[in-house]
C-alpha cells in the first residue's frame, strides 16, 4: 500500500505541475494578449480622439467667430453712442459760452462774400470816373 501512495503521490504531483505550468502559460499568452490588443486599441483610440478633437475645435471656433463679431457689433454700436453723446454735449457748451457753430461760420462766410461782391460791383464805377 505504501507504494501504492508513493505512485499517487507521483502522479497528483506531475498532474499538478502540469496544471500549474498549463495555467502559467496561459496568464503568459493573455498578458501577451492585453498588451497586443491595448497597443491595438490605443492607436485606433488614438486616432478617433484626434478626429474628434478637430471637430470640437471647429464647433468652437465657429462660436468664439460668432461671439466675437456680436462683441465687435455691440462695441461699435457703444461708440458710436459715445461719439453722438460726445458731440452732442460739445455742441451744447460750445452754445452756452456764445461760440458760432459751423453753421454759423459758413453763414457769415457766404455774407461777407455777398457783401464783398456788392462792394467790388459799388467800388468798381466810382474807380472808373477818376
Amino acid at each position: 500500500m505504501t507504494m501504492t501512495m508513493v505512485q499517487q503521490f507521483e502522479t497528483m504531483a506531475r498532474t499538478v505541475t502540469h496544471d500549474v505550468t498549463s495555467a502559467g502559460r496561459q496568464l503568459w499568452f493573455a498578458g501577451l494578449g492585453a498588451v497586443g490588443m491595448a497597443g491595438t486599441t490605443s492607436t485606433a483610440l488614438f486616432d478617433m480622439l484626434v478626429e474628434e478633437g478637430k471637430r470640437y475645435q471647429h464647433r468652437e471656433m465657429k462660436r468664439v467667430d460668432k461671439v466675437i463679431g456680436q462683441a465687435t457689433t455691440s462695441f461699435e454700436g457703444m461708440q458710436k453712442m459715445l461719439e453722438d453723446n460726445v458731440q452732442a454735449t460739445t455742441k451744447l457748451a460750445l452754445n452756452k459760452l456764445g461760440m458760432p457753430t459751423r453753421r454759423d461760420v459758413a453763414e457769415l462766410s457766404r455774407r461777407v462774400e455777398l457783401l464783398t461782391t456788392k462792394l467790388h460791383q459799388v467800388s468798381a464805377p466810382r474807380a472808373r470816373r477818376r
